[in-house]
């Protein structure tokens, strides 16, 4: 636990000596905001893993929900303190955290598994593609053959349908690309609930 009033350049000094697991920032610092000091804590390397806390007057909604899109994790209200709505928000800030951090991970696999697909639709698609074409054209032209046989027709026949599934399964291919392509570009992305 380290708790020190300050100015920024201060906190920067104590955010570049310690590692902190929770941070509760006052939004009135006196020449600088609290909202500044969320913006020094975020951006410090070192504290990636910080759950920052912002402490507000009552009547500071604004600054709360700016907070919040910030990146701090909760909010505690002064004339509201209590070690129980200290523990309430603790509690809730590490929960939001560990679902972000599910959700990052749950992003991370699927642009892996975006990527994974995209490549072997890239690489492989267009070559099954001209090799299934290429059957087509030479099992419609056995057609005239087939029609003294019916054994042949029949095989025939059979190999269009397995070239038209696997054209389907190409096209499916593609689908699945465009699906992991917006679940990575966040428009399949669950996002986490708004704590209020």
């Amino acid at each position: 636990v380290y708790k020190r009033q300050g100015d920024l350049a201060q906190m920067a000094a104590a955010l570049d000596r310690y590692q902190f697991d929770l941070v509760f920032l006052d939004y009135h610092l006196g020449v600088e905001t609290g909202l500044e000091a969320l913006a020094l804590v975020k951006a410090h390397g070192r504290q990636k893993d910080a759950i920052p806390i912002m402490v507000t007057s009552v009547g500071e909604h604004d600054i709360i929900v700016e907070a919040m899109r910030s990146g701090c994790a909760d909010y505690l209200i002064k004339d509201e303190l209590s070690a129980e709505s200290i523990r309430k928000s603790v509690t809730m800030a590490i929960e939001r955290n560990l679902l972000l951090a599910v959700i990052t991970s749950e992003h991370s696999t699927r642009a892996s598994l975006a990527e994974t697909v995209d490549r072997f639709s890239r690489a492989s698609a267009p070559d099954m593609r001209a090799i299934m074409a290429a059957m087509m054209r030479r099992v419609r032209s056995l057609r005239g053959d087939a029609a003294t046989n019916p054994n042949v027709a029949r095989n025939l026949q059979g190999l269009e349908d397995d070239c038209a599934n696997l054209f389907g399964y190409l096209d499916e291919v593609n689908g699945l690309v465009a699906v992991a392509r917006d679940a990575v570009d966040g428009k399949g992305v669950p996002r986490p609930p708004r704590l209020e």
